[in-house]
């Protein structure tokens, strides 16, 4: 139950989650509609804001162009003579007084360029000089209408008095110029009634955002019960499988599966998937009951019938293939015990065989360890005499390595005179060279004395000595050099000489290593062959012990024989519990079993 549960709880998550990401899909979808539907409406009100305004400023101007257009058509009827000029004035003072619009709301009024009030709907301002005059916020709003006017026509706002109402309130006005009359004709609207017509508009967009947000909700609600109901419908196939396969985890597999859904989409395969594999486990966990029932039985002649599919072929081939091997290996058990009942009674005769030759085998060993042990007493006299010439060799390379050592000390002496030779020869080069440099130089003081004549006498003199000694010095070391290069030739042949003497000596210190290693192996092996000797005396004792065992071992292997017959018995007396599949047994007969005879024993 509680993992029914568990599997329950895991359903209900999932059908959760779908229901919350819907939900919130749905949500986020309501969400962005209504706020693109709040911006597009907000965006037409202020569309119908700004066209309101424009409405209300092109009819005040439509009103002012209509009046002017009276006024022309009133001056061409006085132009043809219909009418006096007094009754054109009046006929238009008439027009601009009574002209109304915007459902008798809007009128006009004229006004001269000095700032007289010519006409106004209301004629306490006509006659008033209004030039000068402002509003509350300090415009001159009189001269601005007459600005207006002068650039063709255009808007002013101003503070102004409302018929009907107390105080001053603010209004745009439009002023165009009639120049017959010099006229400047104004209307306006007062931003009050702007206003009210855009409050109204504001009004009903909020009515209509409340009825879009009222809509949504009830939209959303509705898509939010649909997809409960649809999340149910799609989770409740999927809990029913899921609960069936949390039974087969825990090995159930008598259970019915999960009620199917007759429907051509992942839950209606999930539920026949479910439902097939449910069918194969159960067919198979039965097929392999049965067979292994017949095995612990011993019936080994059942077939593996039930087609196992897919991955699980395997266990159908392993099932046939244990039938086999099993087949197999009893009748290998079957003709084992045969041989071992057939070899027990060759053992036995082998046994008393060996009994009666281990006897004469104990004789021969003890004289070929008499002649073994002369051989040991041979070898060891041997190993004696090698070692002793081993030692006069020793003697002989000591000798040999300290004339060695003589030797190479006469050679770096050698090497050391060659040496200073050759550095006593660059030292006459350099004495040469001075000598010839200081010949030089006595010339030349020569030459400056017989320059200088007689005061130069004396030096002259001493110039002389010199280039002397210098002549006298440069033949003395042209005949030591000669001395010295003779020395160095013969010290070169010495060099030689005792060099050729060295590599004999290390020739014969070479060779006596050699004889002293040569006869250091032969001590070696002498006394390795001692020791096999010896070895060898201790395994012929280890031969002769294992001879005597051997014998006693014989007698207690013809008793085991007898005691492995009675085991094979034993063993064919199981062997026929087993019934065996037909077939070729190891031995060649075609046999179902083993009918050793046994069973009613």
């Amino acid at each position: 139950m509680k993992k029914q549960f568990f599997g329950q709880k895991r359903t209900m998550q999932l059908k959760h989650r779908i229901v919350r990401f819907v939900g919130v899909l749905l949500l986020e979808i309501v969400v962005v509609l209504s706020g693109l539907s709040f911006f597009f409406l907000d965006g037409a009100f202020g569309a119908v804001n700004d066209q309101q305004k424009s409405a209300f400023d092109n009819q005040a101007k439509n009103a002012v162009e209509t009046v002017i257009s009276a006024l022309q058509a009133n001056e061409e009827r006085q132009k043809s003579g219909e009418i006096t000029e007094q009754q054109a004035r009046q006929i238009a003072e008439t027009i601009v007084r009574d002209t109304r619009y915007n459902n008798g709301d809007g009128y006009l009024w004229a006004d001269e360029k000095n700032g007289l009030c010519a006409v106004h709907m209301n004629k306490e301002y006509e006659g008033q000089m209004r030039y000068d005059v402002q509003d509350k916020q300090g415009n001159y709003y009189i001269r601005n209408l007459i600005s207006a006017g002068d650039k063709g026509g255009d808007f002013t706002e101003f503070y102004f008095t409302k018929p009907g109402q107390d105080g001053v309130f603010k209004k745009r006005a439009y002023t165009e110029l009639f120049e017959p009359y010099g006229w400047y004709i104004s209307t306006g609207n007062y931003f009050d009634d702007i206003e009210t017509s855009m409050a109204h508009n504001q009004q009903e967009q909020r009515r209509d955002g409340i009825i879009l947000v009222v809509v949504s909700v009830i939209v959303g609600a509705l898509n939010l019960v649909f997809m409960l109901r649809w999340s149910a419908r799609l989770t409740k196939p999927i809990e029913s499988v899921t609960e069936r396969l949390v039974l087969l985890s825990e090995g159930d597999v008598h259970t019915p599966p999960a009620e199917l859904v007759e429907l051509q989409d992942e839950t209606g395969r999930l539920t026949h998937a479910c439902k097939t594999l449910i069918e194969n486990m159960a067919g198979m966990i039965s097929d392999v009951t049965q067979h292994l029932d017949h095995i612990s039985k011993g019936d080994m002649r059942a077939t593996v019938s039930y087609e196992y599919s897919g991955d699980f072929q395997p266990i159908g081939e392993s099932v046939a293939l244990i039938y086999s091997s099993l087949n197999e290996t009893l009748r290998t058990i079957s003709l084992s015990a045969e041989q071992v009942n057939a070899g027990a009674d060759q053992v036995s005769s082998s046994a008393q065989s060996l009994a009666s030759g281990a006897s004469e085998q104990s004789s021969s060993v003890e004289q070929l360890a008499d002649s073994v042990e002369k051989v040991e007493a041979a070898a060891n006299q041997n190993a004696a005499g090698a070692q002793e010439v081993s030692g006069q060799v020793d003697l002989v390379a000591e000798d040999m390595n300290r004339t060695k050592e003589q030797m190479e000390m006469l050679n770096t002496a050698m090497d050391q005179v060659k040496e200073t030779s050759s550095k006593i020869g660059e030292i006459t080069s350099l004495i040469e060279s001075i000598a010839q440099q200081t010949n030089i130089l006595a010339l030349n003081a020569s030459i400056e004395a017989a320059r200088a004549g007689a005061a130069g006498k004396g030096f002259a003199v001493v110039a002389a000595e010199v280039g002397s000694l210098a002549s006298k010095t440069a033949q003395a070391v042209k005949e030591t050099g000669g001395l010295i290069t003779s020395a160095i030739s013969a010290i070169s042949e010495g060099a030689r000489l005792t060099q050729t003497v060295s590599e004999m000596v290390d020739d014969s210190v070479e060779k006596t290593n050699a004889i002293s290693a040569a006869v250091g192996e032969i001590e070696k092996a002498c006394l390795e062959q001692a020791q096999e000797l010896s070895r060898i005396t201790q395994g012929l004792e280890q031969i002769s012990s294992v001879v005597q065992s051997n014998a006693a071992a014989a007698e207690e292997s013809s008793a085991s024989s007898e005691e492995l017959s009675s085991q094979a018995q034993l063993l064919y007396r199981e062997l026929d519990k087993f019934r065996l599949a037909s077939g070729t047994g190891p031995s060649g007969a075609e046999r179902t079993d083993f009918g050793y005879g046994f069973e009613n024993e």
